[in-house]
C-alpha cells in the first residue's frame, strides 16, 4: 500500500505527519475540516503531550511485555491494537519521564510534545486498521473523560534503568 504523501519509497508509509510543524498542529475545526478536505485518507496522529504511551511491537515485543507481566502483574491501560499488530497501552504522562526506545525488545515507552502515535480508525501501510478495544477511545470522548492512570512503577523502572538493546558497531579498519 502506498502512501497518501505521494513518494513510492517513502519509509514509513501512513506514519509520518502531513501537516508542516505538526507539533504546533491545530485544534480549531475549520482548519482540522480544511486539512480532511486536503487529505482525505491521510491517518490520524495522537500527539503525547501529557501522555505515555507503551508501544509494543511484534512477537518479541509481546514476548518482553510477557515476561514483566509474569513477574510484576498484568498491565491494566486503555490500549489500541495497532495496524501492524501490536499494542499502545495509554497511559498519564509522569513529570520527567523521558521517551525510552527499545528498553526491551520490541518495547518502546513514548511521551512528550515530539511524539505521536498513529491512531484510530488510521489504515497501517498492511492493510490493518489501528483500533482502540476499550470503552472509550481518545478520539470517541472528551479527554477528561477517559480515566487515565500513571505507568506502574515496575514499568517505569524498567524503561529507565534498562539499557537500551543496539546493535554493536562495526569496526573499521585502520588507515
Amino acid at each position: 500500500s502506498n502512501c497518501s504523501c505521494g513518494n513510492p519509497d517513502c519509509g514509513k508509509p501512513g506514519k509520518h505527519a502531513r501537516v508542516r510543524e505538526w507539533q504546533k498542529a491545530s485544534c480549531d475545526p475549520a482548519m482540522v475540516a480544511a486539512w480532511w478536505q486536503q487529505w482525505p485518507d491521510a491517518n490520524v496522529g495522537l500527539r503525547l503531550d501529557n501522555l505515555i504511551v507503551l508501544d509494543v511491537d511484534g512477537t518479541i515485543g509481546f514476548e518482553s511485555l510477557a515476561s514483566m507481566e509474569a513477574e510484576y502483574g498484568i498491565l491494566d491501560a486503555p490500549r489500541q491494537r495497532s495496524g501492524g499488530g501490536g499494542w499502545h497501552y495509554l497511559f498519564e504522562a509522569v513529570p520527567g519521564v523521558e521517551k525510552r526506545i527499545k528498553f526491551r525488545p520490541g518495547l518502546d515507552l513514548l511521551t512528550g510534545p515530539g511524539s505521536y502515535v498513529v491512531a484510530a480508525p488510521s489504515l497501517h501501510a498492511s492493510g490493518g486498521r489501528y483500533e482502540w478495544v476499550d470503552e472509550h477511545s481518545p478520539l470517541s470522548a472528551h479527554r477528561a473523560t477517559i480515566p487515565l492512570a500513571v505507568p506502574p512503577g515496575w514499568l517505569l523502572t524498567a524503561a529507565l534503568t534498562e539499557k537500551p538493546k543496539t546493535a554493536p558497531r562495526s569496526k573499521r579498519p585502520a588507515g
